[in-house]
Parts: C-alpha cells; sequence; structure tokens
C-alpha cells in the first residue's frame, strides 16, 4: 500500500490498488481505489478531486489532461473513481499519478505499476503479451493464440515456455505452514497423480524436508532431509539390466570418483550374483552368491576366507568335523594361529599342554600377560588392582585415582582435574598434553569444565564457537550488554548516551530524551538472563549490564501520568527514572525504552518493563 501525505496539509491518501478494467475489448480505464484522513481521521461526505498522469516522480511532464471529478462520495475515508487517460498515456514507460484534493496537491505522486499496461495486449501480434516495467524487454510475456504462455520468448512451444540467461529459470516458494507443492498428474486411465513437497512447520516430517507423495492415497514414497538423508517406502532396486561386469559401475556408491562402493556382477564368471564392496575401485571383501564371503578374493571358497597374496585364512568345516580354522601357505605352521607382536595361541596337538592367550614381552623371552585355559589363571607383569570397596575399583594411581563402580554408578575418582589430550606425550605438569598435543577439555577440581582451554573461569567455559538446538535460561529475562556509566547509577535507573564521552552512558534526567540507551538490569532481584562482552575490548567491559531486550525492573515516577501495563516510557525529568508517554505525536523518534508490563498509579516506583528502544 502506497501512502501519498501533502506537507502542506492534513490530507492523508493510502492509495489501495490501481488496475486496469475492461471486457472485449478491452478498454484503457484504471480503477484507482484509496482512504483519505483529515487530521488523523477518515472522511466522510463528498470531496472535488483533480487526477492527472506524470512521467517522473517529482517535476517531469504532465503526459495528457487533467481528469476532475467535482464530488467523489467517501464513507470512512474510503473512495473509489475510474480514472481514462487514453491508451496513448501507457507506452511502457514509468507513470506517476498526482491527486489534488479540494484544491491541496498531495505528495508524493503514486507510482503507476504494471496492471495498467495490460491495455497494450490489444495491439500484441499473434496473441497478447506484457513488456517489462520499464519497457525494456518488450514482450517479457506472452500468450499465443494457443494460450501457450511463453516467458522470454515470443514462440511457446508448450503450455508454459521460458526462455533466459537466468541460473534459476523456475522458482516456487510459499509461506503456508503446510509446506510448498508442486502437483502432477496424468488424466489418462491408469494416470497416477504426484506431489513434491518442500515441508513446512504443520508437516508431520518436519520443517525443510522434500516429501516425494502418492497423490492417491497421500502416502509419502520418498523423504529427502535438508542435510542428505533419504528413506524410501518400498526397495531401491539396482542394476535391473544387469549391465555391471565385476567394476562399481551400476552399484552403490559412495562419495564422488574415490571408488567406494558396493556392486553386484551380473554377467558369467567371477562373483556372479553375489556383492562385492569396493574401496578405490577395487574389490575388497566379497559375499558369494552361496553365502560364502571373501576376503582379497572375489571367488571365496569357503564360509570365510582370507587370501593374502600366497598365503589363506579359511574358516571352513573338513570330513564332516565341526567348523575350524584352516591356515595354509608355503613355510606355515599349520595349528597354529599366531598374530605376531600382539597375541598368541599355542594350541596342542599331543593334549599336553593347555592353550594360551598371551602378550609376549620384545625380546620374546617371557609372557607379559597370559590367560591359562588348564588352570583359568590370568598372570600380569605389572600390576592391576582392584580397591577394597563394595564395587571393583581400577586403582590407577595412589588410591585417589581410579574408575570404579558404586551404588549401580561407574565413576571417575581424581584428587584434582581430569583432561581430555590430543597427540602429544606424557607431562607431569597439570593439564600440559606434551609436545605436540592440544588440550581438548579439562575439567578442574572446582567443577569448571573448559572445552579448548586450561584455566576455565565460570563452570562452563568455552574458547570458541558453541551450538546448540535449544537454550533455556533459568536465571534471568533479559540479554544484556555492559557498560560504564559515569558517576552512581542503581539497578532500574534509565540511563542515556554520554554525548561528550565515547562509549560512555550517564543517567537520564530529561524528558524525552533521543540520546536514550535502555534500563540498568538487576533490579528487584531480577538479574540479566545473558551478558554479552568482548574480552580485551574496554568498551564493552564495562561496570553496569544494559538491557538491550527482554523484561527488566525499571525505576518510573507517577507524578507525569499514572502507568498501566501496555504504556509506552520514556525518559522523564526526574533523575533515572521513567514515565508515561502522554501522546503518542509528542514523542520524537527514538526516545520509546519499552511498554510497562506492571502499573504504578503514584509516586516513585518500580514497573517491570519489556525493553524496545523505538
Amino acid at each position: 500500500m502506497s501512502i501519498c501525505v501533502s506537507r502542506a496539509s492534513r490530507w492523508l491518501v493510502a492509495l489501495w490498488s490501481v488496475c486496469a478494467i475492461g471486457a472485449t475489448p478491452l478498454g484503457t480505464a484504471i480503477v484507482y481505489q484509496g482512504q483519505l484522513k483529515q487530521g488523523g481521521m477518515p472522511v466522510n461526505g463528498t470531496e472535488p478531486m483533480v487526477f492527472s498522469l506524470w512521467d517522473a516522480a517529482v517535476n517531469g511532464i504532465q503526459i495528457g489532461g487533467n481528469v476532475t471529478i467535482t464530488s467523489i462520495p467517501i464513507v470512512n475515508g474510503l473512495f473509489t473513481v475510474t480514472l481514462d487517460f487514453g491508451s496513448a498515456a501507457f507506452t511502457g514507460n514509468a507513470r506517476w499519478l498526482q491527486v489534488v484534493v479540494n484544491g491541496q496537491t498531495l505528495a508524493p505522486r503514486q507510482p503507476i505499476t504494471a496492471a495498467p499496461y495490460a491495455v497494450r495486449a490489444l495491439d500484441a501480434p499473434h496473441g497478447h503479451s506484457l513488456d517489462a516495467a520499464d519497457g525494456s524487454p518488450v514482450d517479457a510475456l506472452f500468450v499465443n493464440n494457443s494460450g501457450f504462455v511463453g516467458i522470454g520468448t515470443t514462440s511457446p512451444g508448450v503450455p508454459l515456455d521460458a526462455v533466459g540467461s537466468s541460473q534459476t529459470m523456475l522458482s516456487l516458494s510459499s509461506s503456508h505452514t503446510g509446506g510448498t507443492w508442486l502437483n502432477l498428474s496424468n488424466t489418462n486411465p491408469g494416470g497416477k497423480g504426484w506431489n513434491l513437497i518442500t515441508t513446512g512447520p504443520a508437516n508431520g516430517e518436519g520443517t525443510g524436508h522434500l516429501l516425494f507423495r502418492n497423490g492417491t492415497d497421500s502416502s509419502v514414497v520418498m523423504l529427502l532431509t535438508y542435510d542428505g538423508k533419504m528413506s524410501l517406502r518400498g526397495e531401491l532396486a539396482m542394476d535391473q539390466g544387469n549391465t555391471n561386469a565385476g567394476t562399481v559401475a551400476g552399484g552403490l556408491r559412495f562419495g564422488y570418483a574415490s571408488g567406494e562402493a558396493i556392486a553386484s556382477k551380473r554377467n558369467a564368471g567371477g562373483n556372479q550374483y553375489g556383492l562385492d564392496f569396493y574401496t578405490a575401485s577395487t574389490p575388497r571383501v566379497s559375499i558369494a552368491n552361496n553365502g560364502n564371503v571373501g576376503i582379497g578374493t572375489t571367488s571365496p571358497a569357503a564360509p570365510l576366507d582370507i587370501a593374502v597374496g600366497d598365503k589363506r585364512f579359511q574358516v571352513r568345516s573338513d570330513g564332516g568335523l565341526v567348523p575350524g580354522i584352516n591356515l595354509t601357505g608355503t613355510g606355515g605352521n599349520l595349528g597354529i594361529l599366531r598374530i605376531r607382536n600382539a597375541i598368541e595361541m599355542w594350541p596342542d596337538d599331543g593334549g599336553t599342554r593347555p592353550g594360551k592367550i598371551a602378550l609376549v614381552n620384545a625380546a620374546a623371552s617371557a609372557f607379559t600377560i597370559a590367560l591359562d585355559g588348564g588352570s583359568g589363571n590370568a598372570s600380569l607383569a605389572g600390576n592391576l588392582s582392584f580397591g577394597s570397596a563394595t564395587r571393583q575399583m581400577l586403582d590407577l594411581w595412589g588410591g585417589v585415582y581410579g574408575i570404579g563402580v558404586q551404588g549401580y554408578t561407574e565413576y571417575f575418582r581424581s584428587d584434582g582435574g581430569f583432561a581430555w589430550f590430543q597427540g602429544g606425550s606424557h607431562d607431569d605438569f597439570t593439564f600440559n598434553p606434551g609436545p605436540g598435543g592440544n588440550v581438548l577439555m579439562v575439567l578442574d577440581s572446582k567443577g569448571y569444565l573448559g572445552i579448548g582451554k586450561t584455566n576455565p573461569a565460570t563452570p562452563l567455559d568455552v574458547n570458541g564457537r558453541t551450538r546448540t538446538k535449544s537454550l533455556e535460561i533459568v536465571g534471568g529475562a533479559d540479554l544484556a550488554e555492559p557498560i560504564e556509566v559515569d558517576g552512581d547509577v542503581e539497578p532500574g535507573a534509565v540511563v542515556v548516551i554520554d554525548a561528550e564521552r565515547p562509549a560512555h552512558f550517564k543517567v537520564a534526567a530529561q524528558p524525552y530524551d533521543r540520546k536514550v540507551g535502555g534500563v540498568i538490569s538487576g533490579a528487584n532481584g531480577l538479574s540479566p538472563g545473558m551478558v554479552m562482552r568482548v574480552e580485551g575490548d574496554a568498551a564493552t567491559n564495562g561496570r553496569h549490564p544494559l538491557a538491550l531486550s527482554g523484561r527488566v525492573w525499571c525505576r518510573c515516577d507517577a507524578a507525569y501520568g499514572a502507568i498501566t501495563p501496555g504504556d509506552l516510557l520514556t525518559t522523564s525529568a526526574t533523575t533515572g527514572h521513567a514515565m508515561r508517554v502522554a501522546d503518542d505525536k509528542d514523542a520524537p523518534r527514538g526516545c520509546i525504552i519499552g511498554k510497562a508490563m506492571t502499573p504504578l498509579a503514584e509516586g516513585k516506583g518500580l514497573v517491570l518493563v519489556l525493553v524496545n528502544l523505538q
């Protein structure tokens, strides 16, 4: 809605619409609808008006003559007139409408938008067209004799044909809570309808997702979330054309050109109709059609077949025996499963030696940790201690550093603090990750948690950006910033910007002061909910929290008028106190502190204020 206000009078006209009218053939008249006020009140009765058309918002050249209407009915300020400046008035160039009410010229002139330019459709060849608002390009929108619509083309070949150089050629947006829908359907027998939906808050799947929905039973067939997750109602069929010949082509691929995939060879030979798992475009693990699993081979000959060069590890069943482990290879020790430098299992074919799982020292001269299958004993060369508490405890050092379970609770005990390091090496200094290491997180002896720093100053101290889905603050009701105020100031006081000292404030003492900065938070026991500051910046590290938004208790003086909830508040002549705004028109721009939420009938006192500087 455009607003016309004359600086020389108290007339005010609101333009509601300007549009072309007509039937067959299309006329050249336009309808002007508006609202007329005088002294802020809607006009009733009749008024004479003169309308004229111009080629500029200010000065310029008048187009055609005046349209004078001596008596226009006005009801509750609303009026409607029909104006005809002729078809020659609209050539595709911008136009402005000037209105004179009872001899008073209203300003500014009203721009005439694209609707009246539809009169050019009578003259468009082979159909109807509209030029751009500024006249270029010509025939920006075109409808041919078949009803085909062209955007950027006068030769549309389909019902809607858009031609241009923009990267985005079609954009659909809606503020509907049920999402933005694109409906596709075929009306032939057996044809189906589909809904393509980008979801809104009223959709059960959540906001910001993409749905493919069956238009017949409204069921969701596919869901694609905004973070790239996809779910299907039915199956996902791969390579139904049987094109895979033992490569990643036609399979389920991960990433872009890095060669990770799951594929099924469809032609004869090799692992036909099995599954192959690829990395770097090379099959690493294969599941044959009969269920055998191969690692390093696409033709597994056993339920588990691992091939490394000319050596083979197989889990298989031989000669009707129970499944066992078969090791083959040149120079191998059959019957022994040996993992060098880690674990050794020594089964004894003669039955004279129990099986063992052992960790052996570097010299291969002794076991450092061993589990004896004969006695069931576990032996360690080092110390593994469990305390004498009712539940077991892992003692790390001195009995005061450990891990245990107590009263259905797992605990971590420390005589000092806790630290999480990345990289580095051991160092005896507290919270030191050692050379090349990084401190990820510390929990000091006071219970203060520091993330990205070793000296947390508060119960939670984060060095970096913090992201949370929902934050609930229960200690205050406003957002504040610490400021510096000259002189003594109490919580709830109104302060203004100190024009003589940059970045400083002072207590307010002047009514309707446009330099008002807000209210000092903390009065009546209501502390700031959040305080923003920049470490090391003196301008943002003052002693007094200034409420920027939210609710605070404010010192007010009802001597200038009783305060009721909903009243606008501004500065007063009483030092540090606010008062109600008696008349909105008397309040200069920028002097409003906010709205009162509690009353104050007389005297001075605290009023709960919703801070909203204006």
